[in-house]
């Protein structure tokens, strides 16, 4: 959301979850693909992580109308929905109808935007925008519901990996969500790593362990043993794309170690082997996965003074 502009155009904080949105033939939006307007015409489903017995609102907008170049009638309003009990959008109350992406011809690319957002309480309004009309859409601020409805920060939005997608250095600074199919009363190790150090065609560092966490009770991250701490993408200049991978096994038993590598250190994290993770702790085959690609950019120096070689 900061590399598209999203954050500071439309609001202010970056949302500490994905929403997830799929339209129909199961096209799904992550951060930043671009679409065609037949793809988007129908209204899609969304949800989110939600807390039970708490209300949501979904927001929809544009914030390039007529273009980015000129965004005079910043922001377009295509979908807003209020008092949505947990990630059911279908019990809602509808305030815009949904209305699908028709950018004017000549205008360039625009930013179709999703935002969730906890409610304090229930909000009480009659206001209905039918999908045939553009009254009340226009010049739309983000910001002036949040403070009319007193919605606070968004709790989902962004940025979601799908396998193989490219990523941007700075997109991916912060410790991820991960969420998988969990069995309750099952524990979990959760790994990441870098294929392709120092570059792909020649990974005489294969591989760099970026995040590693045992004894995850269900998919609950935060309750696990980190042993070593969450390190982002930073890949030296001129060595092209990496593939970055996330892998989840499932555990036997409790993995006792009293190993732990800090976010700020390279110690121990070069010349890791999957394989040899998983044969050490008993691991098995991974239960689930996902990668993304990235390569250097002019935000990678800022991130290594942060590294301690």
């Amino acid at each position: 959301m900061d590399a598209d502009g999203i954050i500071p155009d439309i609001i202010d904080t970056k949302p500490e979850a994905a929403v997830h949105v799929t339209y129909s033939d199961g096209v799904k939006v992550s951060l930043g693909k671009e679409l065609q307007p037949k793809q988007v015409k129908d209204q899609p489903e969304v949800t989110w992580d939600a807390e039970e017995g708490s209300l949501y609102t979904l927001l929809m907008v544009d914030p390039d109308a007529p273009s980015r170049a000129e965004p005079k009638y910043r922001e377009a309003l295509h979908w807003l929905v209020i008092n949505i009990p947990g990630n059911k959008v279908s019990e809602g109350q509808v305030v815009a109808e949904y209305i699908g992406s028709g950018p004017p011809e000549g205008t360039g690319l625009h930013r179709y935007v999703f935002l969730v957002f906890k409610q304090a309480g229930k909000i009480s309004t009659d206001k209905l925008i039918p999908k045939t009309s553009l009254e009340g859409r226009l010049n739309v601020k983000t910001r002036d519901y949040i403070a009319k409805y007193n919605l606070g920060n968004p709790v989902a939005g962004g940025l979601k990996v799908n396998m193989g997608n490219e990523l941007q250095p700075k997109q991916v600074k912060d410790q991820p969500q991960l969420k998988w199919n969990a069995e309750q009363g099952s524990l979990y190790t959760l790994l990441m790593t870098d294929l392709d150090p120092p570059s792909r065609k020649e990974p005489t560092l294969r591989e760099v362990l970026h995040w590693l966490v045992v004894n995850i009770p269900g998919n609950r991250i935060s309750e696990g043993q980190v042993l070593a701490e969450y390190m982002s993408s930073g890949p030296e200049e001129g060595t092209d794309l990496h593939r970055y991978v996330f892998l989840i096994f499932k555990q036997v038993e409790k993995i006792t170690t009293d190993i732990f590598i800090p976010k700020g250190s390279f110690e121990g994290r070069f010349n890791v082997k999957t394989r040899d993770i998983i044969a050490k702790y008993n691991l098995g085959n991974p239960i689930a996965g996902n990668y993304y690609l990235c390569q250097y950019d002019d935000y990678v120096p800022i991130l290594q003074t942060t590294y301690k070689k």
